[in-house]
Formats: C-alpha cells, sequence, structure tokens
C-alpha cells in the first residue's frame, strides 16, 4: 500500500461526524422500511402511534412506484447510503478524491428530499390521511439531505467543474426528460379524451391513466434537475436565456398535474364510478375542467421544450415568449372545450 493510500481505520474527526451520523440516519430508514414491510405483509392492519391511520395510506394506490412498493425502494435507498457514508467514515479517503463521491451522494439526497415531500403532498391532499412511519421517513430524509448540505459546505466543495465537464450527458438527460414527459403528456391526453367519451373510467382506464401519472412526474423530475445541473455552472451575470422561461413553464406543468390528478380525478371517477348511477351534471362539469387541464398540460410541456431549442438557436426574449405561451394556452383552453362539446354524449345507464 503507498504512503498517500486511504487505510480502513475509523477515526473521530469532524468530517467522520458527518459521515457516522448519516449512516446512522440511514441504518434507521431501513429498519423503518423493514418494519413498514413486515406489517403490510401480515393480515392486521398497520398501527399508527400518532393514532392516524396508517393502514390506509400504505395500502394505498400511491403505496407503489412503477410497482415497486415503496418501502422497498426506500430501503434499497437508505441501505444505498448507509453502505456508502460507513464506507467513508472508515476508509475516509482524500477529501481531493472524493468529488464524485460526494456529488452523487448529494444528488441522491436531492431527489429523496422531493420525492418525499411529493408523497407528503399526497397524503394531505389525495389520501387526506397522515402515516406517522411515512412522515418519520420524510423527516430522515431532510436530516440526512441536511447533513449532506452541511458536510459539503464544511470543506467548501464546488461541483462546478464536474458539471462543467459532463454538460454533454446532463442535456442529454435533460432532453430524455423531455422525452419522457412529452410522449407521456400526449399519450395521457388522447387515452383521457377517449375514456371519457361515454363519461364513464372504469377500474382498468383509472390505473393506465395513474401509471402515466407517475411517468408524467419521472419526467418532469428528470427535465428540472438536469435543468439546474445546466444552469449551476454559469457565473453570476452570464446569460442564462433558457432556465428562468423554462422553470416558470415547468412550475405550470407540475400545478396543473397535481390539480388534475390529485383534485379533479379522483372527484370525477367518484361521481362516475357507478356506470348504473351516473351523475351527468357533476360529470360534465369535471370533464371540462379535466379537458382544459390536459390542454394546459400538452401546450406547456411543448413551450418548456421549445424554450430549450430556442435557447440553443435563436436569442430567446422572455417577454415574447411569455405572451406567445399564454396565448397558446388561450388557444390550448378553447380547443379543449370544443373538443369536449363535440364528444358531450351522456350514455344510457345499463
Amino acid at each position: 500500500m503507498s504512503a498517500g493510500a486511504a487505510k480502513p481505520v475509523l477515526e473521530f474527526t469532524p468530517m467522520n461526524a458527518w459521515f457516522l451520523a448519516n449512516a446512522l440516519i440511514a441504518a434507521f430508514g431501513v429498519l423503518l422500511c423493514l418494519h413498514i414491510r413486515r406489517k403490510k405483509l401480515e393480515p392486521k392492519p398497520l398501527v399508527c402511534p400518532l393514532g392516524a391511520d396508517c393502514d390506509t395510506v400504505v395500502r394505498s394506490e400511491f403505496s407503489t412506484f412503477a410497482g415497486v412498493p415503496l418501502e422497498v425502494a426506500g430501503g434499497a435507498y437508505y441501505a444505498l447510503v448507509f453502505l456508502a457514508y460507513a464506507a467513508l467514515a472508515i476508509w475516509h479517503p482524500a477529501e481531493s478524491g472524493m468529488a464524485e463521491a460526494r456529488f452523487a451522494l448529494t444528488a441522491i439526497g436531492v431527489t429523496a428530499f422531493l420525492f418525499s415531500c411529493y408523497l407528503t403532498f399526497v397524503q394531505a391532499f389525495y389520501i387526506r390521511s397522515w402515516c406517522s412511519w411515512c412522515l418519520t421517513s420524510a423527516a430522515a430524509s431532510t436530516l440526512m439531505l441536511l447533513l449532506t448540505v452541511g458536510s459539503n459546505y464544511a470543506v467548501g466543495v464546488t461541483f462546478v467543474p464536474l458539471l462543467e465537464a459532463w454538460r454533454e450527458g446532463i442535456t442529454a438527460a435533460h432532453l430524455a426528460g423531455f422525452a419522457i414527459g412529452i410522449g407521456g403528456a400526449t399519450v395521457a391526453d388522447l387515452l383521457f379524451f377517449r375514456f371519457m367519451r361515454d363519461f364513464y373510467i372504469s377500474e382498468s382506464e383509472r390505473r393506465v391513466l395513474h401509471a402515466l401519472n407517475q411517468v408524467l412526474w419521472v419526467g418532469l423530475a428528470v427535465v428540472v434537475v438536469s435543468a439546474i445541473g445546466l444552469y449551476l455552472p454559469f457565473r453570476a451575470g452570464d446569460a442564462v436565456p433558457f432556465f428562468w422561461p423554462e422553470v416558470a413553464v415547468l412550475a405550470v406543468v407540475a400545478a396543473n398535474g397535481a390539480f388534475l390528478n390529485l383534485i379533479v380525478m379522483p372527484k370525477l371517477c367518484a361521481a362516475a364510478g357507478n356506470h348504473k348511477i351516473l351523475r351527468v351534471a357533476e360529470v360534465a362539469g369535471l370533464r371540462r375542467v379535466a379537458f382544459a387541464c390536459g390542454s394546459v398540460s400538452f401546450v406547456s410541456w411543448y413551450a418548456a421544450f421549445l424554450t430549450v431549442v430556442l435557447a440553443e438557436t435563436a436569442s430567446l426574449r422572455p417577454a415574447g415568449f411569455f405572451l406567445a405561451y399564454i396565448s397558446a394556452l388561450v388557444l390550448g383552453l378553447l380547443a379543449s372545450q370544443l373538443l369536449e362539446r363535440r364528444h358531450h354524449a351522456v350514455p344510457v345507464p345499463i
């Protein structure tokens, strides 16, 4: 072993304290996910220490993502982070060779934090019930991110050189996120228009729309994170023509998606949930709102992508872009209502 090589010795140093703290929290997260998994496999309901309805939350349709139970995905995340920080605490490599590892752990931490925010939002506005175990996991991921950022700040680490070196790869990820988002939004709109022609969404149709919605959130997350990665290397005062217009439009995409899928769609499914007892007036109003939200999603995804194209091929003037975007939204809303009226056929109850 060369004199400069790292030795596997656990030493208590200020930096190791950051690593050990994250490793301990991650170990707690693994145990927490194992507890939830074990209780879900039992026939008895999951008891909530705070007296809330944990069982409803952990068995809802949002308890899986892309077919993977969240406690399994969470356990894998915590285990990965535990192994990484435990290794850093034991081997304590030289800081000069840790930029990639710090970047990877920070990116994972940010992703986990954003996902926990999404799940907390779902509990508050869709399920309308709280799970103390899920909130504890969200708090753990938040604390781990704060410790990660704190350790980076303590050593004055900067990821700008890495982001500059990886610019081509980040750009490819950015475009891939748009491909997922635009493709998913287009397919979701077409399927929704088809499903709602008879004013009725079946259980199988609802599951299809729910799966597409998850794909859209993945695409949105990839686009936002990669946009930040493209923006950060610019110095203060440098022109970044695409960033703020793109972020503003993506914020519309996120707000519109949350409103449609967590507020409008549940009411629509409840109103049209029984084909023999169809509340036509309520369904008609909700359907018009849903068609409008579909047009906003469609127009906004393409507008966000257009900001990137214009930034690469021509000068992007924010004022002119937002004027064109608002005009496209108005035209899209009008077209959606005309389309809704064209297919305004009420089925005869069976």
